[in-house]
Order: structure tokens, then C-alpha cells, then sequence
């Protein structure tokens, strides 16, 4: 099948041959509608589910989406999910994960876990897990991940390890580079934070090697070569890396948050060993993350 896509810069126009090569001259307007029967797909052959177990946190990071600095946020007043909660949405999936308009031949939905810091709720993490894992499922399987500050690991490492979670840890760079991710008394947790993750490397090694990896936030006290050099060297990982959120900032804290954002892209031109950081980035720089997104908003072939 030969399939012809043609764009417009006012709206998307998509024409389909199936035959001869030549461009159908009757193109579909793609409108931004959405029918029940377009739900219904995405329902059926769901790639990611994540639940929000709790708001709590066992940090107080300066620049934290829900602090001070920002307004577009509901009141985080320390609420824990109930398991009766997610099986409420996970049992309304099982109907269209065992329906016809699931036509995924073998699926794997992966399942995180997000706060606050989620292992603050882990009886939860556990039940859904241990719940998922009980389904009669034979077209689904099933994969579980969290983003944590790394400081409730160790407790439940087996467990994690075993289940093979995809752990996401918060790591801004060396001591200085973390500086903002403090607890509730104001103190850097970076020494804590290393303590757990060298826990992890020593011992369940092949674990760490490949389902932990990092998360860095920049801003005015790292840049990308300090932070990739810190958590290269010391773990032999290339973390993720994301700017400062810059949407919903109260205007009286706007002047603090311009002094504490960073852009990434500056920051890595700026870098001495760009070339070897760029690539070693590949897929997580900023350019391939441009890239990637006006490839998956403009393009049906992804």
C-alpha cells in the first residue's frame, strides 16, 4: 500500500491511495473531532496508565511545580489514593482491553506511579501491582515505573527490583548542582539521595544497570555539562534533562523564577565537550526532542 500525506500550513490534510501510486485529489480534513469510537480505540489499546498515589512529599524542592513559586495548582493538603480508588478505573479498562477494538496482537500497558513522592504510599503501589498482576489478561501485560527523590528506595528495593520497576531518580548533579532539592528543615538531601542510590548499585547490580535511571531539573546552579559529567562519571548513566516549568508562575514570583531558569539548549552549546554530550544525548537533546514532537503532531507514520 502506498500512502501519499499532504500538509497544508493552516490545517492538516491527509490523502490515501491504496492502489496506483498516485495522490487521491479527494483528501480528509483532519478537524480536531473526536468520536466515541475514537475513545473507544484509545481505551482498548492504552500504552500508559499513571496514578497520582499521593501528594505528600518528603522534600520541599525550591522550584517544585506545586510550590511556592506557582499558582496552577490544587492545595496539596497530604491525601493518599485508596486502592478501591484504582481498581475503580482499572476494572472500567478491563471491558476494552478484552474487547474487539483492542487489535493489539500482544500488548504490554505500562503503569507508573507519581506524587508527591509515590513510595510514601507503596501498601497502594503494591496492591495494584500485585491486582494488575492477577488479571486474566492474555493479549496484556503488564510494566511498572515511578520518578521518586530516591530517599525511600532502599525499604522497598526488593520488592522493586523484583518486579523489575523503572525507576526514575531525581539527581540534579553534584552537591552544589542539587541544591535546591532540600527537606522540609531546608537541608540539601543530595548526600541521603547518593547514600540510596549506591544502595541500589551495590546490592541488586544488574538491576540498577538496567531499570534505574536519572532525572535532572536545570536551572541556575547546574548546567547540562555538570550535570551530565557528575552522573556519567559517578554512575555511568546519561540522565534526562528538562528545564524549569514555565507555565502558571504567580507575577510575584516571577523575578525569582527568571533567576533560577536556565535554558537547556544555551546551556549545552555552552558546553566544552558539546559534540560528546550531544550525542551521547541523542534522543533526550533539545533538538531531537523538537524534532520528535512536530514528527508525532504532524505525521501519521510515527
Amino acid at each position: 500500500m502506498n500512502k501519499h500525506k499532504k500538509f497544508s500550513d493552516s490545517n492538516i490534510r491527509v490523502s490515501i491511495n491504496p492502489g496506483s501510486g498516485s495522490l487521491d485529489h479527494t483528501p480528509r480534513a483532519l478537524r480536531g473531532s473526536i468520536t466515541e469510537g475514537m475513545i473507544i480505540k484509545q481505551l482498548s489499546n492504552l500504552s500508559h496508565l499513571t496514578f497520582e498515589v499521593t501528594d505528600a512529599c518528603n522534600l520541599n524542592c525550591e522550584y517544585c511545580g506545586y510550590g511556592s513559586m506557582y499558582s496552577d495548582h490544587d492545595e496539596r493538603t497530604n491525601k493518599f489514593m485508596k486502592f478501591e480508588q484504582a481498581k475503580i478505573l482499572i476494572d472500567y479498562l478491563i471491558k476494552y482491553w478484552n474487547s474487539p477494538a483492542n487489535t493489539s496482537f500482544h500488548k504490554t500497558v505500562r503503569i507508573s506511579f507519581y506524587g508527591g513522592e509515590p513510595l510514601l504510599n507503596f501498601s497502594l503501589i503494591k496492591e495494584v501491582v500485585d491486582y494488575t498482576g492477577s488479571l486474566n489478561l492474555p493479549q496484556i501485560s503488564f510494566r511498572y515505573g515511578m520518578t521518586t527523590n530516591g530517599l525511600l528506595v532502599p525499604r522497598y528495593l526488593e520488592y522493586l527490583a523484583d518486579k523489575k520497576f523503572s525507576l526514575l531518580i531525581s539527581l540534579d548533579g553534584n552537591e552544589f548542582n542539587h541544591s535546591y532539592r532540600v527537606d522540609n528543615n531546608g537541608n540539601n538531601s543530595f548526600h541521603r539521595v547518593i547514600k540510596a542510590i549506591k544502595q541500589i548499585q551495590i546490592n541488586r547490580p544488574e538491576y540498577f544497570e538496567g531499570y534505574v535511571n536519572f532525572n535532572a531539573v536545570l536551572h541556575n546552579r547546574n548546567s547540562v555539562k555538570e550535570t551530565y559529567d557528575f552522573i556519567h562519571s559517578t554512575f555511568g548513566k546519561v540522565p534526562n534533562m528538562g528545564e524549569l516549568n514555565n507555565v502558571g508562575i504567580r507575577p510575584e514570583k516571577r523575578e525569582q523564577f527568571m533567576q533560577t531558569y536556565r535554558n537547556m539548549k544555551e546551556s549545552l552549546q555552552n558546553a566544552e565537550n558539546y559534540d560528546e554530550i550531544n550525542k551521547e544525548l541523542f534522543f533526550k537533546s533539545p533538538d531531537t526532542r523538537s524534532l520528535s514532537l512536530l514528527i508525532h503532531q504532524y505525521s501519521g507514520n510515527v
